[in-house]
């Protein structure tokens, strides 16, 4: 069994700075995403005439996956910004 010295050792060593940059990247990837494919459904649907609630699944499939992105490239971009080298154990993958 592992004490907590040793647990500690096996995290990646992010900078400190790199978890509000993250949440922030994330947030605003995530809504601004979302939001954008929201008004994108919303012209399209004017332009060929018929009429689509924000509520229909093509709307929220899409503003998910904006959403999810956010979430994957917020991390990322951030470590990319303060390390300069991402690994996949960064993200707890061990090969």
């Amino acid at each position: 069994m592992l004490d907590l010295k040793e647990k500690r050792d096996l995290l990646p060593d992010w900078p400190l700075l790199a978890i509000p940059i993250a949440v922030l990247i994330a947030l605003g990837v995530g809504m601004f995403g979302g939001f954008a494919w929201m008004l994108l459904v919303k012209a399209i649907a004017a332009v060929a005439g018929s009429k689509v609630s924000l509520k229909d699944p093509i709307a929220t499939l899409g503003a998910t996956i904006a959403q999810d992105a956010g979430f994957v490239l917020g991390p990322v971009v951030s470590l990319l910004l303060l390390s300069k080298k991402v690994t996949a154990s960064d993200f707890g993958f061990i090969a």
